[in-house]
C-alpha cells in the first residue's frame, strides 16, 4: 500500500512542485494539501495521512504549533521543515514530537529523500541540524555534570522546578505538601548552593546549567541518524 501524504505550507509553488514529484511515484501518495488554515486543517482530520510534511511556525510556537497538529492525526508521522526557527525551537519540536526535520529550502528531491528514510527508519534528521544539536548537547551535557556537583537533594529539585514555574512560597509549601517555613529554608539553600541572591537568579541559573536531561533528544538523535554513527564518536 503506497505512503499516504498531505502537505500543509503556505508556498503553493512548493506544494504543487512535491505533489508532481510524488505522483511520479508508486510508493507515495497525496491525499490532501493547503495552507494553514481552517479548511486545510479540517481535511488533515479527515485524511488522516501517514506523514504530514509542514513547515514550523515562528520562532517559540513550535510546541504548540505540533501539538494542535497532533490532536489532528495522533498516528501520523510528522516531517517538519525549519522556517528559521532557532535551536531550542528544533529541540523543542523534536520533543513535541516530530519525527523528521529538514532545513527550509530544501529541495522537492530531499523531501522525497527523507519520506524514504522516515519511512524504513521511522525518523529523519537534516545533517546540518544534526550536528548543530550533537554540538549543543555536548555543552549541555558538560553544565549538566556541574549541575550534579551541586548535590541537589530530592526536595530543592522539587522546589527548584516550582520555581521556575513562577509559583511563590506559599504556593510551593501547598503543592509540594510541606510547610513555608521549609520552603523558605530550601530557597536559602539553594540561594547558597547557586552562589546568589535573589530567587530569580536562582532558576536562571539553574537553566543555564541545564539540570533538564538531555537524554531522550541525545537517543533521538542516533536514531534518526544512524550513518552519523562515526561522526558521532569522533565530535
Amino acid at each position: 500500500m503506497p505512503l499516504s501524504l498531505f502537505i500543509l505550507k503556505e508556498n503553493p509553488a512548493i506544494r504543487q512542485d512535491l505533489s508532481a514529484s510524488v505522483s511520479e511515484s508508486s510508493d507515495m501518495v497525496i491525499v490532501g494539501e493547503g495552507a494553514w488554515d481552517d479548511d486545510s486543517l479540517a481535511r488533515l482530520r479527515k485524511a488522516q495521512p501517514d506523514c504530514l510534511i509542514f513547515e514550523l511556525h515562528e520562532k517559540s510556537a513550535v510546541t504548540a504549533q505540533v501539538a494542535s497538529l497532533r490532536e489532528l492525526c495522533k498516528r501520523t508521522r510528522f516531517l517538519a521543515i525549519t522556517g528559521g526557527i532557532g535551536l531550542d525551537d528544533t529541540i523543542a519540536a523534536i520533543d513535541a514530537g516530530v519525527e523528521g526535520l529538514l532545513e527550509k529550502g530544501c529541495t522537492v528531491e530531499e523531501i522525497r529523500s527523507a519520506l524514504s528514510r522516515l519511512e524504513q527508519d521511522g525518523t529523519y534528521l537534516d545533517s546540518t541540524a544534526a550536528l548543530q544539536i550533537i554540538r549543543h548537547m555536548d555543552t549541555t551535557e558538560a553544565r549538566r555534570k556541574k549541575a550534579v556537583a551541586l548535590d541537589l537533594t530530592a526536595l530543592e529539585e522539587d522546589v527548584l522546578r516550582d520555581l521556575s514555574d513562577g509559583k511563590g512560597n506559599l504556593e510551593i509549601a501547598d503543592h509540594l505538601r510541606v510547610s513555608e517555613r521549609t520552603v523558605k529554608a530550601c530557597v536559602g539553600t539553594l540561594k547558597k548552593k547557586f552562589g546568589v541572591a535573589e530567587r530569580l537568579d536562582i532558576v536562571l541559573s539553574a537553566r543555564n546549567l541545564a539540570l533538564a536531561c538531555v537524554t531522550k533528544i541525545k537517543l533521538w538523535i542516533v536514531s534518526a541518524m544512524p550513518v552519523w554513527e562515526e561522526v558521532l564518536v569522533i565530535i
